[in-house]
């Protein structure tokens, strides 16, 4: 109770008083209860000397106690000069008798109440006037209470009229009980003919929403795509909740739907370029590997024309340094009188004779490690030394073509034994200098 009395103690202490009474002894006895009642109050006799004070007036008073009947003015006078001011004070009225049609005027002007002097006044007057600055707390509070509201409902109606994304009220069914105007600007829909309609989701994908919200009792970033009155298809990210208000026992489906068709034609370009770009490594990974099976075509080529380390050295550098050779055997071979012979023969059997001859040569001086050098029509050239040097490559050259010679004795053989004309091999050899290179 201490505590509460303290409490008390303190609001009075904050509470000014104003009295305007004529009656002098009345005037202080009034003042002096209020005084007493822990009132902070300050009296006046005349309304002309209240309205001076008030007009020079920092802090205006809590409650103001006004006689209806001043000698030089009455209390709706007093009051209608302070609203000429625009000094808005709360005021109770003092009258000496009651009379019902003063208190229904004052009552109408603003007064929070209006008290009797009759006996017993004095003694009651402290318990009405904490009554007054009581209902006066609770008058002012509600009113703080309204313009708080107000403003608030101020503040969210612009939110929810100026919100690019769309707010949207449901029922159960889905169908639409509020929705914001950005409805229009959005989608193209006029706000008021949606509002009691089904929610503009097409049917299956509806059913599919509600479902989950139903179930989850909330769902983020549901991607659907809406199809507008002009035909239009934009793609929205949708959010919401199930929400239960205590003055309904229904539910609501509360949510905000958001235009990401941007964001999805940027995935869709995204997903596009990922394709092609998956299909553009695939096609240089084809190309690659063709360019590749060219590359050991070209290597085996080589490798076949040219000797091994000149081959290589052509792959890795793209040419091949010339060689100086101190010691190189070369043999010259070619058929006698081919230009004669080869009237007997068709193109078919020149080819296949020569090929026939070449590849004897060919397995001979494969033996000796000799290396082909070329044949151009009848002519076979082949060296020993090169690429690989030594001091025996006289003695292999020599070697090879007699062994060539022999084998063109057996090929003679056989060429009369099938009554063909035979070949006559003419074999020239010599050991130098050379310079050997690729050109």
């Amino acid at each position: 109770m201490e505590k509460e009395l303290h409490i008390e103690n303190n609001e009075k202490e904050q509470t000014i008083l104003n009295l305007v009474e004529d009656d002098k002894v009345l005037n202080q006895l009034i003042k002096g209860k209020l005084v007493k009642a822990g009132y902070k109050c300050d009296s006046f006799y005349t309304g002309k000397d209240y309205i001076e004070y008030i007009e020079n007036c920092q802090e205006l008073p809590t409650l103001l106690l006004v006689d209806y009947n001043l000698p030089d003015m009455n209390a709706p006078e007093i009051i209608n000069q302070l609203n000429a001011l625009k000094k808005g004070i709360p005021f109770v009225v003092l009258t000496g008798h009651g009379d019902q049609k003063i208190a229904v005027d004052m009552m109408k002007r603003g007064a929070i109440d209006y008290f009797i002097k009759e006996q017993g006044f004095l003694d009651l007057l402290p318990s009405l006037i904490n009554q007054a600055v009581n209902r006066l707390k609770v008058t002012r509070q509600l009113a703080d209470s309204q313009i708080a509201l107000r403003k608030s409902e101020e503040k969210y109606r612009t939110i929810f009229e100026n919100i690019s994304d769309i707010f949207f009220e449901l029922d159960e069914s889905g169908i639409i009980l509020e929705i914001s105007p950005s409805v229009e600007t959005a989608f193209n829909f006029i706000r008021k003919q949606v509002i009691n309609q089904s929610l503009f989701f097409d049917d299956k994908i509806l059913q599919q929403f509600l479902s989950i919200v139903q179930e989850k009792k909330i769902v983020s970033d549901f991607e659907i795509a809406v199809q507008t009155p002009l035909n239009k298809k934009v793609f929205c990210s949708v959010s919401a909740q199930v929400m239960i208000s205590n003055e309904d026992a229904s539910p609501r489906i509360v949510g905000i739907m958001r235009d990401i068709t941007e964001r999805k034609h940027a995935e869709i370009a995204i997903k596009e370029s990922k394709e092609k770009y998956k299909q553009l490594n695939a096609e240089m990974a084809k190309q690659k590997l063709e360019l590749e099976i060219e590359k050991r075509k070209t290597e085996k080529l080589l490798l076949n024309i040219l000797p091994a380390k000149i081959a290589e050295e052509l792959i890795q550098k793209g040419f091949a340094q010339p060689q100086y050779y101190k010691q190189v055997s070369v043999l010259f071979a070619d058929i006698e009188g081919f230009s004669h012979i080869v009237r007997d023969f068709s193109p078919i059997e020149l080819v296949e004779k020569l090929d026939e001859y070449f590849y004897e040569f060919d397995e001979i001086i494969e033996k000796f490690k000799i290396e082909k050098i070329k044949t151009i029509g009848d002519c076979y050239m082949c060296a020993a030394g090169i690429p690989v040097r030594n001091q025996s490559n006289p003695i292999e050259i020599v070697i090879a073509g007699l062994q060539i010679q022999q084998a063109i004795e057996k090929l003679k053989h056989k060429s009369l034994s099938k009554k063909h004309t035979p070949f006559e091999l003419r074999l020239g050899i010599h050991t130098g200098e050379i310079v050997a290179g690729v050109v």
